[in-house]
């Protein structure tokens, strides 16, 4: 009973259902090193070719896609609006951030959200940076990556996207911010390039996407995750994945993506509570039949 009660608890009615929308994913297989100025036209590039004769809510590139300074390059922001009003929609897009209040030189791993009038004021930036690659633990910032301090909930053809970038996706808490701040569905661009700069192979490349599935789950909301490198995928709120794409491959995916609305799970309600209130439940069962035995 005390384990069927738990899976009650951590698999609720389903949420009720919120618009789908149109997703297209560019999956770019960019280098993590060279020119970044030929970098991002060669990302753009790829995503003109993308947005031809297709209509879409949501055009996507992964992070770092663009690692210039979107807003002060008018070219750049000219062709990311070009890119949404001929897809329809908007443009969500990594770039490499300069600036935040109170910090004009701090730099940051950004997500820009643009739409066919330009640069939309909501920017996103990463809140938990990767120990050594983006940050030196224990030491006073230098040539780091300053993190961000807000989530990040972007608003899409009416629907709230909340962004996990990269290695987010392995923190709980920070899907269940998003869920609680109204997101409708996930979206983790990431870059695993670097895997393959640094010579460690394939495992981390496949390891890496499976924490998505689990955040997809405890939250009760849809993930698309968008990678460089692939695979890029659609995971339902249930875990399933589908149309996953291939690793080291330049290619699109075209997906409907579901959305949700109205009641959250209970671990975006309580958190890690559950866990512990279950195992408490359990145990108390557990010496309750001790001592009638």
């Amino acid at each position: 009973a005390a384990w069927l009660a738990s899976g009650v608890l951590a698999w609720p009615a389903p949420a009720p259902a919120g618009p789908t929308l149109d997703v297209l994913i560019v999956q770019p297989d960019l280098p993590v090193r060279g020119d970044p100025r030929a970098t991002a036209e060669r990302a753009l590039a790829r995503a003109g070719r993308a947005v031809e004769g297709r209509r879409a809510d949501l055009v996507v590139l992964p992070e770092g896609a663009l690692p210039v300074d979107v807003p002060r390059s008018p070219t750049v922001v000219a062709a990311l609006a070009g890119l949404a009003e001929q897809s329809g929609g908007a443009v969500v897009v990594g770039a490499l951030g300069q600036g935040v209040p109170g910090m004009p030189g701090a730099r940051t791993n950004r997500v820009h959200l643009v739409r066919a009038d330009g640069l939309d004021p909501v920017e996103y930036d990463k809140r938990r940076l990767v120990p050594i690659l983006e940050r030196t633990p224990f030491l006073p910032a230098g040539g780091d990556l300053t993190a961000g301090r807000s989530p990040g909930v972007l608003e899409v053809a009416g629907v709230r996207a909340g962004v996990l970038v990269c290695y987010e996706s392995i923190f709980p808490e920070l899907a269940r911010d998003l869920a609680r701040g109204g997101a409708g569905f996930l979206l983790n661009p990431t870059n695993d390039a670097w895997y393959r700069a640094r010579g460690a192979g394939t495992s981390g490349l496949l390891q890496h996407p499976a924490h998505l599935v689990f955040r997809a789950i405890e939250t009760g909301r849809p993930a698309v995750r968008v990678a460089n490198t692939g695979p890029s995928f659609l995971v339902d709120a249930r875990g399933r994945l589908a149309a996953v794409t291939p690793l080291r491959t330049d290619t699109l995916l075209a997906l409907r993506v579901p959305t949700v609305t109205g009641p959250a799970t209970p671990f975006t309600r309580t958190g890690d509570l559950v866990g512990p209130f279950t195992a408490g439940a359990v145990l108390l069962l557990w010496a309750a039949a001790r001592r009638r035995g």
